[in-house]
């Protein structure tokens, strides 16, 4: 299985795809909302039971609390003033 190396955690490439996908309404306009989960299984031609399993796993990986109200703030990129969490996750990056 293929996976996403660097100095973050390891992703599977579903995983990234997942994050892609999540973030992609926001790269041309940060103010935009993220994608939703019914969105990402649409793109990704997968069950939205597919894309909760991986953002499940994703915020293990990203230690996003459990709490849900805290998980769909994130995942609106909402995290208070200036818009950051004040916490900086390296990006993984491709292994070659």
């Amino acid at each position: 299985m293929a996976v996403l190396q660097g100095k973050g955690p390891s992703l599977t490439r579903k995983q990234a795809e997942v994050l892609c996908e999540l973030c992609r309404p926001r790269a041309g306009n940060p103010e935009a909302p993220c994608a939703t989960v019914k969105d990402i299984a649409a793109r990704m031609f997968v069950g939205k039971a597919a894309v909760k399993a991986h953002l499940s796993a994703l915020y293990v990986m990203f230690d996003v609390p459990e709490a849900g109200k805290q998980r769909r703030r994130c995942s609106r990129g909402r995290h208070g003033p200036g818009g950051s969490s004040g916490r900086r996750t390296p990006t993984p990056t491709i292994a070659t």
